[in-house]
């Protein structure tokens, strides 16, 4: 539930904490593989873990139970592509140091797909343009992250940490680019799924990974596409947590999976495209391809071992491995505890047994619900005007959060009796003819 609190190291949250720092993702024009669900990406796939187990269709109850390294997801390539924006969740581990002087908000974003290498050509003729190579740094399977850093109060952001290819770039709220004043913007890389701060970038823009003197590998993240905002549904972020235990926490129970999220592959040159995967002209074509198949015979412009730097293992360009599950990754090394409501006082037992019922059209345990989630002394209801045990709220109007946190609850009251929650939690006011 969104109300439920949580706690890391002592310092409590809840998920309405972690949408309020979201971020805001926007996509090349021609991003072939967006994100994806894990409910979605199980559909079709394959687990096969250690012992020669095999399990079509597995679940996340299946990944949790074979959390050992030695398994592997065999994914079903037509959710290579992704799912809709509308639909995607993106998940979120929080992480608190032991001086607790901060909270970290890891925002996981999972792909089924990493696309092709983008590239730029930079001699002389044809002139510089961008294009890619198939099917070189292709793998299966991805998890991408931008983190926030906020307050332990989660009042405010300290910094934001945007990651591509494992290496991460921190930058003060000042040097990022806002929604809403709370939910930093982030280019995504085309086919890679880099995460970049674009503040001050051109709309059409790429980062420089490696020169390699006739071409550079590239990182394009021209804005223009689709924007993802998934904190602007109520279950599109997600917590993605271990307990004391090491077990899942919740409903994410994949948090627990240490497998492979893919199979691993051979990446060889087969053609070359421009971004969007349309053909080049004659001569971008051959300037292009003279470079790629340079990139195959591992000689001339392509510096091997910077290409090993950036993605992390020597030969990826050529060899796409598959990422790990969320369980072997330092992302998901804080140990987070559910905390339980309180038991509920007489006060919140009378309201919500004898008050709620009366109330048309609204269902009981969802008021009941939040009166559990008050921290203790919140929710001590009060009467004024002497009693009144026949006259009951009439009519209830949806709650909204006030700024401090708090919620509203508007009843309609009979004359001269209201009941009044305390502030900073429930409120019903008065009538303004009560008498006292």
């Amino acid at each position: 539930m969104l109300t439920d609190v949580y706690s890391a190291k002592g310092l409590k949250f809840t998920i309405e904490n972690l949408r309020m720092f979201a971020p805001e993702m926007a996509f090349h024009p021609c991003e072939p593989y967006l994100p994806i669900s894990i409910e979605t990406l199980l559909n079709g796939a394959t687990l096969y873990g250690s012992g020669g187990v095999v399990i079509l269709n597995p679940t996340q109850q299946d990944m949790a139970a074979r959390s050992d390294s030695n398994s592997t997801l065999v994914l079903n390539s037509a959710r290579y592509a992704g799912e809709a924006l509308s639909t995607a969740p993106i998940y979120v581990s929080v992480q608190v140091p032991d001086d607790k002087s901060y909270v970290d908000l890891n925002y996981i974003i999972l792909y089924a797909f990493n696309g092709c290498q983008t590239m730029r050509n930079v001699t002389g003729a044809p002139g510089h343009f961008n294009y890619m190579i198939r099917d070189l740094a292709q793998h299966e399977g991805d998890l991408e992250v931008v983190t926030v850093r906020v307050t332990p109060d989660f009042s405010a952001v300290i910094q934001v940490r945007y990651e591509a290819h494992g290496d991460p770039t921190w930058y003060n709220p000042d040097a990022v680019d806002w929604t809403a004043q709370t939910h930093p913007k982030a280019r995504v890389a085309l086919n890679s799924h880099g995460n970049y701060n674009g503040h001050g970038k051109n709309p059409n823009d790429w980062i420089t990974l490696a020169d390699a003197k006739l071409a550079e590998v590239v990182d394009i993240i021209t804005d223009g596409g689709a924007v993802w905002r998934p904190y602007e549904r109520a279950h599109g972020v997600r917590l993605l947590a271990l307990d004391t235990n090491r077990q899942p926490l919740g409903n994410e129970q994949w948090a627990a999976y240490k497998g492979r999220l893919g199979t691993n592959r051979t990446n060889e040159v087969k053609d070359v495209l421009d971004v969007c995967g349309t053909s080049l002209d004659f001569f971008e074509n051959i300037t292009a391809k003279t470079q790629a198949y340079a990139a195959a015979t591992w000689q001339a412009y392509i510096d091997l071992l910077t290409l090993a730097k950036i993605l992390g293992r020597e030969g990826d360009f050529f060899k796409g491995v598959a990422p790990e599950g969320p369980g072997n990754r330092p992302v998901l090394g804080e140990v987070i505890a559910f905390v339980p409501p309180p038991p509920p006082t007489p006060q919140r037992d009378f309201i919500a047994t004898q008050v709620i019922p009366q109330v048309r059209n609204v269902p009981s345990d969802e008021i009941a619900q939040a009166f559990a989630g008050c921290d203790e002394g919140d929710c001590d209801v009060r009467s004024y005007g002497g009693g009144g045990e026949n006259n009951w709220a009439r009519f209830f109007s949806k709650t909204t959060r006030t700024p401090s946190g708090g919620f509203w609850w508007n009843f309609e009251l009979t004359d001269h009796y209201g009941w009044m929650m305390d502030a900073n939690s429930l409120v019903v006011p008065e009538r303004p003819d009560d008498s006292m």
